[in-house]
């Protein structure tokens, strides 16, 4: 489920913003107890929303929940990109309105075929920027080797402990989103390591490339 469309819901049915706080908090949590303890709030300020948002499982809107991985997605934001994109076609007749839908997936993926040939990064450029993003958190935290992979570490008084060998960290998110946050960034830059090497394939270059590796052709004159 779209958490965008289900807090609209929400919205519509009146609920206070510390109640949509509450439940973004909770879908958003890696986890359970977190989700657990924010969703117990939520219930003790508003029973009757609590109700209506338990009808849903949680396995279908939750973060925490998800039998599988999410990778931070957890709107539709991509089809909605689609639809603003394609909303110049639906004017069109049903066979111009095919050629136009042709002609700009043929562009996006040209496009974002030559971007991955042109990034000189091992990932995809959205991976490398988001991990860059959270260096300057990782600097500040205090790293201490438990095993040359296995590393306690200290951020803001809690403690968590980082196994580089089975790429897991205590907040869940290095191997829920399976991408470097700052625990695990903290950890391999105290062995020097490479962060590209510890995300998921799924954001590697060469999956990347894969991806647009086809080409969307034209129909062609019909009369030859």
């Amino acid at each position: 489920m779209c958490l965008y469309h289900f807090e609209k819901n929400l919205k519509q049915r009146h609920a206070k913003a510390t109640v949509i706080n509450l439940f973004q908090s909770a879908a958003r949590s890696y986890k359970r107890e977190d989700f657990n303890q924010l969703m117990s709030q939520l219930k003790s300020i508003d029973k009757k929303t609590y109700n209506y948002i338990m009808e849903e499982p949680p396995e279908r809107w939750t973060r925490s929940w998800f039998p599988q991985r999410r990778y931070d997605m957890l709107t539709t934001n991509m089809v909605e990109s689609m639809n603003s994109i394609l909303l110049k076609g639906r004017e069109m007749s049903i066979l111009r309105m095919l050629d136009f839908i042709q002609e700009k997936l043929g562009e996006w993926f040209y496009e974002r075929r030559k971007k991955a040939n042109e990034t000189f990064h091992r990932v995809s450029i959205w991976a490398e920027e988001e991990m860059t993003k959270k260096m300057d958190l990782a600097c500040k935290m205090f790293v201490f080797n438990l095993d040359s992979m296995l590393f306690r570490i200290n951020s803001e008084g809690i403690e968590f402990i980082v196994d580089l060998k089975k790429r897991t960290c205590d907040c869940l998110k290095f191997q829920l989103d399976e991408l470097p946050y700052p625990h695990a960034i903290a950890t391999i830059n105290k062995r020097y390591l490479q962060k590209s090497d510890y995300c998921s394939n799924w954001y590697s270059r060469e999956t990347w490339l894969k991806i647009y590796e086809g080409y969307v052709n034209t129909v062609g004159d019909q009369k030859s």
